[in-house]
């Protein structure tokens, strides 16, 4: 399946707390299990930045609109999204940057 989208989100986190929160992203289930189970998702990488102190996650979607839409779904208050603040939250060091794009070219091994 050929992908159009990619997202980037880089998020700050408080120093000293780098690996617990890649950890979080991991293993709670609104973290990153939870992105993997929404329409158009393709594939993701996640990095963490020791010098920015910084979770480093690019997505790829079908399109754009796939994870413009699955954004949308995370800003709706429900149980799960409030579990994920309350966990998450406390970790956060400062504003995300999340951006996605359309794929200008794709490049396999």
């Amino acid at each position: 399946m050929a992908y159009s989208g990619v997202a980037l989100v880089e998020v700050p986190i408080v120093a000293g707390k780098l690996q617990e929160a890649g950890a979080l992203f991991i293993q709670h289930e609104m973290g990153l299990a939870y992105t993997a189970s929404q329409p158009g998702f393709v594939g993701m990488d996640i990095a963490l930045d020791a010098e920015k102190h910084s979770v480093v996650i690019m997505e790829k979607w079908t399109k754009k609109e796939d994870w413009q839409a699955y954004v949308a779904k995370r800003d709706v208050e429900n149980e799960g999204n409030a579990a994920w603040n309350a966990a998450f939250g406390p970790l956060v060091g400062g504003a995300p940057r999340m951006v996605s794009l359309d794929s200008l070219k794709t490049y396999k091994a």
